[in-house]
């Protein structure tokens, strides 16, 4: 909690719960039917351990403010510097001449 800056998984969640794209009922959160944790620190560690469904939340909320014209998930992000992986290139295969 202290020491570690500003939590993207907290302001994710927050933004999230404030569009309705996360519920929040008492202190539970939840996505999809889905608990992500009982009060907001347990619902962070659990976008943390769960890098894919944070990029999807992420992306709801993009789409929701008009931040994407893209409505594909976004699924390679680095989640410590927020920037899209490049995709890994595949070797061209060689054809044998024969």
């Amino acid at each position: 909690m202290y020491g570690h800056g500003i939590s993207k998984e907290g302001d994710l969640l927050d933004v999230a719960a404030n569009e309705g794209i996360v519920e929040k009922a008492g202190s539970w959160y939840s996505y999809n039917n889905a608990k992500l944790g009982q009060g907001r620190e347990q619902s962070k560690d659990f976008l943390k351990a769960n890098p894919e469904l944070m990029a999807e939340i992420r992306q709801k909320v993009f789409v929701k403010h008009g931040l994407t014209k893209n409505t594909e998930i976004v699924t390679n992000v680095d989640m410590a510097t927020g920037e899209i992986k490049e995709e890994k290139a595949t070797k061209p295969t060689k054809a044998k001449v024969q």
